[in-house]
């Protein structure tokens, strides 16, 4: 025979069902024990003020405060790992845009290219900057193509040119454009104002260059022009 639940045993039964799904419901992240820590340091709640708060049992937050030192260790690891992805990413740019014009250079000098030289002298060009961690995989060829446009086939006048494109002469396409400038000043910032005011050589390199991309995207018959421009002025 079954025996009805009591009263007593109903109620039991509701605060165990309550306390399972509190559990489950209230799990903290390792940002909010941060936070946790942070307001107990600081005094602005207490422990019992802060389990109300976030829905858990006045034992976790003395759990939470006793593991404290792992928590901020983990926390620091967090942030270390994020901090290194934002320089990573910012090494790349720099490494894609040299690599640009390594291509805009290489077109305009009518010298056939495939994604492996590209590969390649990322690579070289990665190192002399001083970056060992950096990898030209195929991934990251493919993205580099994607966002430029690039297609590799011929341009007009590359059929006739008899040019091969030897180690030597992509090598010092390399070595021109990180003796004229490193990095930062390839990535030099937007140029502003009306177009009558006298330009800076920065200035005017920069205009020069924006126009190196849109040529070769909208017009690559031009691209060799603006590069014999782009001499004169350095």
């Amino acid at each position: 025979l079954l025996i009805p639940a009591t009263p007593v045993i109903r109620r039991k039964r509701l605060l165990m069902n309550r306390s399972k799904k509190s559990r489950v419901l209230n799990e903290l992240t390792l940002l909010q024990k941060g936070d946790v820590l942070e307001k107990l340091r600081t005094g602005k709640m207490s422990m019992r003020e802060v389990a109300s708060e976030y829905g858990i049992a006045l034992s976790t937050v003395s759990n939470i405060r006793k593991n404290e030192a792992q928590i901020l260790s983990q926390l620091d690891g967090r942030s270390s790992k994020s901090r290194r992805r934002r320089m990573r990413k910012t090494v790349n740019a720099e490494v894609n845009e040299l690599m640009f014009q390594f291509f805009v250079r290489c077109r305009a000098k009518l010298i056939p290219i495939t994604g492996q030289l590209l590969q390649t002298k990322a690579i070289d060009i990665a190192r002399r900057m001083g970056i060992n961690d950096f990898h030209a995989s195929n991934g990251w060829l493919e993205s580099f193509t994607r966002r430029h446009n690039i297609k590799f086939r011929t341009i007009s006048g590359e059929a006739a040119a008899v040019h091969v494109c030897t180690e030597g002469t992509a090598d010092e396409i390399v070595e021109e454009l990180l003796s004229k400038s490193n990095a930062k000043e390839v990535l030099s910032e937007e140029v502003e104002g009306p177009l009558d005011e006298k330009l800076t050589y920065s200035e005017a390199i920069t205009m020069i260059r924006k126009l190196q991309r849109y040529s070769f995207q909208e017009q690559p018959d031009i691209a060799p022009t603006l590069l014999q421009i782009e001499s004169k002025l350095e």
